[in-house]
């Protein structure tokens, strides 16, 4: 079976964050975050000075990710599960009936490669963060589509 042809799991199986990490580019490594500090941190997040990127784990290795730019953020959720062909499903999510146009998201220090409908609004983002902090699973908000990495 193809990674694409994989079912989407409508929840996770933590409850509550017990035994999450937040980490950020700036060096920030917190185990067990109050949803406060997770809001904080994304919202700090600059367009490439040196903390544009942050990530909350879970547990079983699952985890969300964003990367902020000068025009938007990429997010992408990470799902471990033994029925995929390398353990996990690695989603990046994108706003549904985008543009599939490549776009780059531009940072001071990097350019990340994508499509159009891959740039996130930060309050978008936030939203996904406490979906994942909550375990309700991946947002209806977004269209997630795997892709390899």
């Amino acid at each position: 079976m193809k990674t694409a042809e994989l079912p989407k799991p409508k929840a996770v199986p933590w409850v509550t964050s017990a035994g999450l990490i937040l980490k950020n580019e700036a060096g920030l490594h917190c185990d067990n975050p109050p949803w406060q500090l997770v809001n904080q941190v994304v919202h700090e997040l600059d367009p490439g000075h040196g903390n544009s990127f942050c990530c909350l784990a879970a547990p079983d290795y699952s985890y969300v990710q964003t990367l902020r730019g000068f025009n938007g953020c990429h997010l992408e959720w990470r799902i471990f599960t033994p029925t995929a062909p390398d353990g996990y499903i690695h989603y990046r999510a994108g706003y549904p009936g985008g543009s599939s146009k490549p776009i780059e998201l531009k940072k001071h220090d990097y350019v990340s490669p994508g499509e159009h409908r891959d740039l996130i609004q930060l309050a978008d983002v936030v939203e996904a963060f406490r979906a994942f902090y909550q375990g309700d699973g991946l947002p209806a908000l977004f269209d997630w589509r795997p892709i390899d990495i």
